[in-house]
């Protein structure tokens, strides 16, 4: 028989009771923190509550919002678009910072809503981008948000139209569609969509033609043109030159 009295056994020491206790918590904490991370991190749905709990916050959480538009899911992503449209002018300063910081996905982001949001207070930023982004989606969003400032601002459409001489084809695209979307007010911009219509990339040309037909009867001028490019090798060209006649003319073949 075992005599316990005479073996040599050390007893491991135990931390006090309310260290032991810190330590519960702490580890109860940590556990779940862990697995609230594992759910934000998997599940979109928490994601998207975040956002909008950021949107309740204010303009200093709105960087954060930002962040969000890059998320793997579109759903998160939308999220961030609808709290910063909510946001309105709050938005603006952000959105203008992330214009000329971040990556081009960032700053493709930034344009797009500010085209939304605030384009008439957000127009230089806007140019700005639109001129020396380095980034041709980049380009190309900033162009295309400032369709509204230019009904009521005669500048911007003489910018558009100088974009059509661009060296990116798709920059002059993209400022052919502008100018159609700004409508009649883009009538000085007739001539050069003409022109538009001989260049020579087919996009372009489609492009020339879908803003005269966005332009309506004011541009009459370019009837001649939009004919002869309705035989355009390019069924597209095609197309968007015959629907341009019928909204000019009113004559539907």
């Amino acid at each position: 028989m075992i005599d316990q009295k005479n073996l040599n056994i050390q007893k491991q020491p135990f931390l006090p009771r309310w260290a032991r206790r810190l330590l519960f918590v702490v580890l109860l904490v940590v556990g779940f923190g862990a697995v609230s991370w594992e759910l934000y991190a998997i599940s979109p749905e928490i994601r998207v509550a975040v956002v909008h709990g950021l949107g309740w916050v204010g303009p200093s959480a709105l960087p954060t919002v930002i962040d969000y538009s890059e998320d793997d899911s579109e759903r998160v992503q939308k999220a961030a678009s609808d709290v910063l449209r909510q946001s309105g002018a709050q938005a603006l300063p952000a959105l203008e910072r992330s214009l000329t910081d971040g990556g081009a996905a960032r700053r493709q982001f930034a344009a797009s809503m500010l085209g939304q949001i605030g384009p008439h207070a957000a127009a230089p930023a806007l140019i700005e981008a639109a001129s020396k982004d380095t980034d041709i989606k980049v380009r190309m969003t900033a162009i295309a948000g400032l369709s509204e400032v230019g009904m009521q601002d005669p500048k911007i459409v003489d910018l558009l139209i100088g974009w059509l001489s661009d060296p990116k084809h798709e920059i002059r695209q993209t400022a052919a569609l502008t100018l159609g979307h700004v409508g009649p007010k883009a009538k000085p911009a007739v001539a050069a969509l003409i022109k538009g219509l001989k260049d020579a990339h087919p996009s372009v040309r489609q492009g020339s033609a879908a803003g005269l037909k966005l332009i309506g009867p004011d541009a009459a001028a370019a009837v001649p043109a939009l004919t002869e490019a309705a035989t355009d090798p390019f069924f597209s060209v095609q197309w968007e030159a015959t629907e341009a006649l019928a909204c000019i003319t009113g004559i539907r073949n």
